[in-house]
Parts: C-alpha cells; sequence; structure tokens
C-alpha cells in the first residue's frame, strides 16, 4: 500500500493459483553508489530483534559477511531479556512486532537497561509516527524493507560511526 501497489490473484481449485504482483513504474533516476562493500565492514556487536525468524537469518548472513558479530532475538521481550546480561555496539529493531510489545516498545525497555544504546530501526511500512518516536528517542535512524545488502551495511555503519 505504501507504494501504490496491488496483487492479483487467480485460483483454480486442484490447478493452483496464480499470484501477479504490481508495481507503478518510476521515473525515479538510479543511484549508483561510489563506496565499495569494504565501506561498510565492522567488527562491532549487534543484536537483531525480529518476530520473524527468516527475517533474523537474512540480517544476520549479510552482517556476518561485513564481519559483525551477530547475536538474534525472536521478539521484543527476548530481546530485552538477551540485553540485560550483555551488552551491544547495536541493536537492528523491526518495528512490526507482538502486540503490546513492537519496536518503539522494546526499544524503550532498552533504554531502561542501557541509556546509550545505538539502534537502527527496520520496517515494511513508511515512517510512522512511532519510527518518529524511537529516532527522537535516540534510535540512529531507520531502513524500509525490502533493503539491499548495500543499504543495510551502509545504514548499520552509519548508525556505528554515528557520535552520541
Amino acid at each position: 500500500q505504501d507504494h501504490d501497489a496491488y496483487i492479483n490473484i487467480d485460483s483454480v481449485e486442484g490447478r493452483g493459483s496464480i499470484f501477479n504482483i504490481y508495481f507503478p513504474a518510476s521515473t525515479a533516476p538510479v543511484q549508483v553508489t561510489d563506496g565499495s562493500q569494504d565501506d561498510y565492514v565492522g567488527t562491532e556487536s549487534i543484536l537483531v530483534v525480529d518476530d520473524m525468524p527468516v527475517q533474523i537469518e537474512l540480517v544476520k548472513q549479510i552482517l556476518a559477511t561485513y564481519g559483525y558479530e551477530v547475536h538474534e532475538a525472536l521478539g521484543g521481550k527476548e530481546g530485552v531479556k538477551y540485553l540485560a546480561d550483555h551488552k551491544v555496539d547495536l541493536v537492528i529493531l523491526d518495528m512490526i512486532m507482538e502486540d503490546n510489545f513492537d519496536g518503539l516498545t522494546t526499544y524503550q525497555a532498552i533504554l531502561k537497561l542501557h541509556p546509550d544504546q545505538k539502534a537502527l530501526i527496520v520496517t515494511g511500512f513508511s515512517e510512522s509516527e512511532r519510527v518518529k518516536e524511537a529516532i527522537n528517542l535516540g534510535a540512529g535512524g531507520y531502513i524500509s524493507k525490502p533493503y539491499t545488502v548495500q543499504s543495510l551495511g551502509k545504514a548499520v555503519r552509519e548508525v556505528l560511526d554515528s557520535k552520541g
């Protein structure tokens, strides 16, 4: 919906289904990055907090290729529990998670344990009021799903390199 896209489904019982996904054409110029993937390399520790194991695994694989030490938490409550006993350089936090314990609620709980915790918000939706509130609390920014290997690497590096 954020991209003005739609899905058309044709289904015939006993034969299967066809899913067509339509996105509007873009006239925006393609951005070519000057940086190399070497610009995103690091050794810092990162906690990936998401309620979808496949998303956690994807982010872990990407960040491991850049050299980061990656930990995982399935959901916000598990992330807070992990951080009660551990410290990390960055938390990558999905915004849309469990009912009553989304990314903002998780970040608020994390800040009680580690007031200067750096965070990167990941969301499949546009920048919402809750994302803005997390950024106002100190999250270094947000990145929209789907993201590329380069956009995730760049966002992580920018937050880790930021002061504060």
